[in-house]
């Protein structure tokens, strides 16, 4: 939960360009995996503020000297929505063909991320 907290005040804070979640599905006896929103493996968390992540996402910034959260007391539910609302992978179906399919999309999303970035860079500097 930390780690989501803070991946996406960085993303916020135009420190990091995206985020990409990889959601997984149950795996069944043969070693399937579901798919996992249509199965219902995305939990339902409870729309609470976790104290304890939002103290160490606050000495985390103040450590990297970046100041306090852009928003405070972020509930998990809402974490959880953040997250899953970028565009992210699927392990679903079988394990290796699924992995390929995975790691293609963070190499497409790097390669955008990087296009994108070359095209601002020479963009500012004309």
């Amino acid at each position: 939960l930390l780690e989501w907290r803070l991946a996406l005040e960085l993303k916020e804070r135009g420190m990091i360009d995206g985020v990409f979640p990889i959601m997984i599905g149950d795996k069944d006896a043969n070693g399937i995996y579901s798919s996992y929103f249509r199965d219902g493996c995305n939990p339902c968390p409870r729309s609470i503020v976790v104290h304890s992540v939002e103290t160490k996402l606050r000495e985390h910034l103040d450590r990297q000297g970046l100041g306090l959260p852009y928003e405070d007391d972020v509930t998990i539910s809402s974490i959880l929505n953040a997250i899953t609302s970028n565009q992210g992978g699927y392990l679903r179906g079988e394990m290796s063909s699924s992995l390929t399919a995975t790691v293609t999309g963070i190499m497409n999303m790097v390669n955008n991320f990087k296009q994108a970035r070359r095209k601002r860079f020479s963009t500012n500097s004309v």
